[in-house]
């Protein structure tokens, strides 16, 4: 062996000719070995995008079937209602029984928007779920608090317009705005069991 590699040494320091064939066959292997590298980096990378870009399609279709052409009804009866319910509170003679009524009420359209909107939300993208869910839950949660507060004069009309009718369009409007910022889920940070679930195969 060692004889063989020092022939093949000398061949080469004698004949600069074929070290420069041989230089050249390496190059050439490096660069064609580079570029199936390459093209099979190409190929993944595409097939991921191309895999991120279906999952992202198909929940964004669910969102727009399966939950707001369906159930976005549902979504500002639970404003016009919870407003209905409040109303009741500037009656001039409403007292502690009107208050305590109110907030069964208001917590009784919560719990009707979970199960018919906020949870199907779950099924397409969490993140969108939670901030559905705690944007409501604070709605609903500092109504509370204001109701039972003695020193917030619901009677008084301004003072309702401050407290209920502007929270309601603010917590209204902000979760309309996730809605349309939604892009479709983060593939990249799914398992690959997921994707593959999320694709069907």
């Amino acid at each position: 062996m060692i004889d063989e590699f020092s022939r093949f040494y000398h061949l080469l320091t004698e004949n600069p000719q074929v070290l420069v064939s041989v230089i050249a066959a390496i190059i050439a292997l490096a660069a064609a070995a580079g570029n199936i590298g390459f093209n099979i980096y190409s190929f993944r990378k595409k097939n991921q995008r191309e895999d991120e870009d279906r999952i992202r399609k198909q929940r964004l279709d669910w969102l727009k079937t399966l939950i707001l052409d369906s159930n976005l009804t549902v979504f500002f009866d639970f404003f016009d209602h919870v407003e209905q319910e409040l109303r009741h509170l500037t009656i001039p003679k409403s007292g502690e029984v009107e208050k305590k009524l109110a907030i069964e009420k208001i917590n009784d359209q919560r719990i009707f928007l979970r199960r018919k909107f906020i949870s199907l939300l779950a099924a397409v993208d969490e993140n969108l779920y939670n901030c559905t869910l705690e944007k409501v839950d604070n709605l609903i949660d500092g109504f509370t608090a204001n109701i039972a507060d003695e020193g917030i004069n619901l009677k008084h009309e301004p003072k309702f317009e401050e407290i209920i009718i502007n929270r309601i369009i603010e917590t209204r409007t902000e979760i309309i705005k996730e809605f349309f910022k939604f892009e479709g889920v983060n593939v990249k940070k799914l398992p690959a069991s997921k994707k593959t679930n999320l694709l069907g195969n």
